[in-house]
């Protein structure tokens, strides 16, 4: 089973060591506790990292409308193999339907997924294997963009002189 993993710098795919973790995710926190322990549980296939703030911006307003954006294509046409059918897990089950439509993998968007991203995210430096700083200043600086476009998007004056006198 496959997870894809969205975070503020890429896509990362990793591979799920043990499935039964799935099914028992009243333990999964315990086996998330370090580092150590997160690496027997799930293994790094790919990461896919964004090129820029203005691509991870796309990216995040794609999956938002439940859209699949120009690097998740990519990822994902490296990730399609016609032999082996592999399970995808995603945090988002609209994307999971855009996903399976496209590229005919088995989606799978379930609380125990949703278990599964939070635990990830805990550990999300060491698996991605991406330094912390790096990840802190993409997460603020998509977090500056993503609020600069929603404010002049929700900005709008609808002047009219004939009204001001």
């Amino acid at each position: 089973m496959l997870v894809l993993f969205e975070t503020s710098a890429g896509y990362a795919v990793f591979k799920l060591l043990d499935e039964k973790k799935l099914q028992e995710t009243k333990n999964l926190y315990a086996d998330f506790e370090s580092p150590e322990k997160a690496a027997t549980v799930l293994k790094l296939v790919h990461f896919e990292k964004f090129e820029d703030t203005t691509q991870a911006l796309a990216a995040a307003t794609a999956t938002v409308e439940g859209k699949i954006s120009k690097p998740l294509k990519k990822l994902l046409k490296h990730l399609v193999d016609p032999d082996v059918q592999e399970k995808l897990l995603v945090a988002d089950s609209t994307l999971g339907k855009a996903i399976k439509e496209k590229f005919s993998f088995d989606c799978i968007a379930n609380s125990s997924v949703q278990d599964l991203m939070r635990v990830i995210r805990s550990q999300a430096d060491s698996l991605l294997q991406i330094d912390e700083k790096e990840l802190a200043a993409m997460r603020i600086g998509l977090a500056h963009s993503s609020l600069a476009v929603n404010c002049t998007s929700l900005i709008r004056f609808d002047y009219d002189d004939e009204k001001s006198t």
